[in-house]
């Protein structure tokens, strides 16, 4: 319930900066987690939060598939410079569940992967 909480208040937090009317350098762009990569940086002083309520997706080959979901998901990017970003990605609670012809089916769930990255844009 706490992390869901601190999801809220940072999802606010990006509206109000989105809400300030600063002119960007460049147009935001997505990159939302596990959906897109997206080669640019977040300009400096702004912040910029992606998520996803709840995601999830399957591969299917041909003995067996795998089900990935996931809930409350999000990319936090910050700029400190004109052309580099910190990065915050964080997922909650993930769920992995593999159904495989011949074996038992394997599940797994909790907290998912947690990844602090820079993104420097070359551009």
């Amino acid at each position: 319930m706490r992390r869901l909480i601190l999801n809220a208040c940072a999802f606010g937090l990006a509206i109000i900066v989105a809400a300030t009317g600063k002119a960007a350098a460049r147009s935001l762009s997505t990159d939302r987690p596990d959906r897109t990569q997206s080669p640019y940086s977040v300009p400096k002083g702004w912040l910029q939060v992606e998520s996803g309520v709840l995601a999830q997706g399957q591969f299917e080959g041909s003995d067996g598939s795998i089900t990935g979901t996931s809930v409350m998901a999000f990319n936090a990017k910050y700029g400190v410079a004109r052309d580099l970003d910190v990065q915050f990605l964080f997922a909650p609670w993930v769920r992995v569940r593999a159904e495989r012809a011949g074996f038992p089916d394997d599940e797994s769930s909790g907290t998912g992967p947690v990844a602090l990255r820079l993104k420097y844009n070359i551009a």
